[in-house]
């Protein structure tokens, strides 16, 4: 089931269930090309995205913590296992968008519209630091996220 962000939301906060951790954009920066990683949830804005609706319950996820938001996408458009996700200039491309499922209990699936693999943890770690990538779906707690409004 692909479910839309409510209403009242559209800025969230990614929370990994499996580690407990919030998506971040590492140190804050705002340079294309910075990848995303996991960090102990805060109020920071380098934690908060924007979902903005392309259609067809396909959504583009942009940072708020930079002057110019960027698009989170995987990087170089690969669609190997272990690909990286990145900030970078939307090209509005598939690799910059994302099909969101609802897993029935409060979390969600990101699934990357170009390889259709699903956002998850590097290794499956708990650690600060920890680089979010791209992995073949397998239903586990560390490819689901639960989403917080701000």
């Amino acid at each position: 089931m692909t479910v839309t962000p409510p209403a009242q939301y559209t800025v969230f906060q990614l929370v990994n269930r499996q580690s407990g951790r919030a998506m971040d954009i590492a140190n804050a920066s705002t340079a294309a090309g910075t990848g995303a990683v996991q960090y102990t949830p805060s109020s920071a804005a380098n934690q908060q995205f924007r979902f903005t609706p392309v259609g067809g319950g396909v959504y583009e996820i942009y940072t708020t913590h930079a002057t110019t938001p960027l698009a989170l996408g995987i990087s170089g458009g690969g669609s190997a296992d272990g690909a990286k996700l990145i900030q970078w200039q939307s090209l509005h491309d598939t690799n910059m968008q994302w099909k969101i499922t609802d897993t029935g209990d409060g979390h969600v699936v990101l699934t990357c519209l170009r390889s259709g693999k699903v956002l998850g943890v590097t290794g499956g770690s708990a650690s600060n630091g920890a680089t979010i990538e791209q992995q073949t779906a397998n239903g586990g707690t560390g490819q689901q996220w639960r989403r917080v409004g701000k």
